[in-house]
């Protein structure tokens, strides 16, 4: 059997493990006695610690819990948006709401890597939804929120409900044409041109012609 790592002093979340658990279990997993910063002890395994699974002994979740009801049984004397019994549903904009804060505030959420994780942050004004109502109104239907500035923040100035379509044109890895001092995506440019986009991407990208050139129509002065 491996040898158990020594956790004693070991910060985890609002966790400081103490000494080593050996009291009878259940379980053969290794345990820990820790001091919460609530002052309350509990005993946890060392793969919930080391897991991150466990970062209290359990005053996080409650206080999480406690201003979730506060905060929705205000918001739904307010604005109606969540959820008002079982059978109800959250609106659209609050969804999208929630999804925006996810994925730039908790680590486990499937797309942090790509806000959160490089930094995009929710700003503090829409920490609330009632104000994140207030400067975005309502979602139109068939959109989602969308950042002008793809590496900005969200927030007000900087965001709009954009079609699916309107979105894929404003990726930050998007490619951008400055022509005579235009600015358009390859799409764009594909569009204004009646060409394929495709074929102007090749042009630039795989031949690397200019961009005057990549643009005409004219095959034989292209070849």
């Amino acid at each position: 059997m491996a040898p158990v790592c020594n956790l004693i002093g070991k910060r985890f979340g609002r966790l400081v493990v103490v000494s080593r658990d050996r009291s009878p279990k259940k379980h053969k997993a290794a345990c820990w006695l820790c001091v919460c910063d609530c002052g309350k002890s509990s005993s946890v395994r060392a793969d919930a610690l080391k897991g991150g699974t466990t970062q209290s002994c359990g005053c996080f979740s409650s206080e999480v819990h406690a201003a979730i009801a506060i905060q929705i049984g205000h918001l739904n004397r307010t604005h109606g948006h969540t959820r008002q019994g079982l059978k109800s549903k959250y609106s659209a904009t609050y969804m999208s709401w929630m999804a925006m804060r996810q994925r730039c505030n908790y680590s486990k959420n499937i797309n942090y890597s790509n806000y959160g994780g490089r930094g995009i942050k929710v700003c503090e004004r829409w920490g609330a939804f009632i104000n994140f109502l207030e400067d975005m109104g309502e979602r139109p239907e068939d959109t989602q929120i969308d950042r002008i500035d793809s590496n900005g923040n969200y927030e007000p100035g900087n965001c709009r409900w954009a079609t699916v379509k309107e979105q894929q044109s404003n990726r930050r890895d998007t490619f951008h044409i400055t022509h005579n001092g235009v600015t358009r995506t390859l799409e764009e440019w594909g569009r204004v041109r009646n060409m394929d986009s495709r074929l102007i991407s090749i042009r630039i990208r795989k031949l690397g012609w200019s961009v005057e050139r990549a643009l005409s129509f004219d095959l034989e002065a292209s070849a």
